[in-house]
């Protein structure tokens, strides 16, 4: 079985792109390379570059938070550069430097082309990661160092067929309908049809008549440029738009949820509203939100089936 260290150093490995003193490839004019391993290195027989992939914690031993009815995971890796000077002159020490800064930052570009909340990879829902710095400048050959620690966590249930509210989409209309960048929060509330009261002669019990269907959803969204530029319908600029009639837009808007099922499951809430108010919401130190009210018109509908 593969290890998730290898799995990680693989992926480095695979993805590395820089080149001259950098290169994972011997060439005529480079012969010291970049090396990649899934373990510490042997001491006494290190490599002058080198990327060093650890798993902190053995798999099905993560760190683990425990809530009444969910598990936070949280799975911590260790990934060390290493960048010894073999001239420790000015010019070369400055270029050492500038050198395992490079490798930092591809060793970060590559690690978000699998692990990114924000571009929607993989199953987390949160990233954190952390750099510290710990040359060893107390030799003969200077070794420069630098660690990233990179923390993985996700939300399991210990019911794996439950859906999960963080990650939901946004459509507007149809499935292949503008969808909204990021949706922080959405609440269809108190929605159903009101029972009205009349009292029957000579008695105290009532009897129930329904009324109109009545609710109100409100989505919180992160905005980017697309959702403001969109020339379909439904993009931020045509919410309020006034049909032949007078009548605001009837739209459809479509929650879209998955859940740890095998094979994944994706629940769809497909809800008729029509758009009364949009407030843009932009608060210091946070990013920019615009909150959408809509009154619902018709009752929801919520269908399962297996992700795509």
């Amino acid at each position: 079985m593969v290890s998730q260290a290898t799995i990680i150093r693989d992926l480095i490995e695979d993805n590395w792109a820089l080149t001259g003193r950098l290169a994972k490839d011997p060439s005529d004019k480079m012969k010291e390379i970049v090396y990649f391993f899934d373990r510490q290195q042997v001491e006494g027989n290190e490599k002058t570059k080198a990327v060093v992939v650890r798993k902190i914690n053995a798999e099905g031993k993560e760190n683990q938070v425990e809530y009444p009815n969910f598990i936070e995971i949280q799975d911590v890796y260790e990934i060390t550069l290493y960048y010894r000077v073999i001239d420790v002159q000015d010019v070369s020490f400055s270029e050492a430097l500038s050198d395992i800064e490079l490798m930092g930052t591809e060793t970060l570009r590559i690690l978000e082309l699998a692990f990114s909340p924000s571009m929607d990879n993989g199953t987390f829902w949160q990233v954190d990661r952390s750099w510290y710095k710990h040359d060893m400048l107390d030799q003969a050959q200077p070794e420069l160092r630098r660690t990233l620690t990179m923390r993985l966590s996700k939300i399991t249930s210990f019911d794996g067929s439950l859906f999960k509210g963080f990650g939901g989409l946004l459509h507007f209309e149809t499935i292949n309908g503008h969808l909204y960048t990021e949706i922080e929060n959405i609440n269809t509330g108190g929605f159903g049809y009101p029972q009205i009261p009349e009292n029957i002669v000579n008695t105290n019990t009532p009897v129930f008549f329904t009324g109109v269907l009545q609710g109100t959803l409100v989505a919180d969204m992160y905005v980017s440029p697309n959702d403001i530029s969109a020339t379909e319908d439904f993009g931020i600029n045509q919410i309020g738009t006034i049909n032949t009639n007078s009548e605001v837009l009837e739209a459809t808007l479509i929650q879209l949820y998955e859940n740890d099922a095998s094979p994944v499951q994706r629940v769809t809430i497909t809800t008729k509203v029509k758009v009364i108010s949009a407030l843009y919401i932009a608060n210091v130190q946070q990013m920019m939100k615009f909150s959408l009210s809509a009154q619902i018109i018709d009752y929801p509908t919520t269908t399962v089936a297996n992700a795509p």
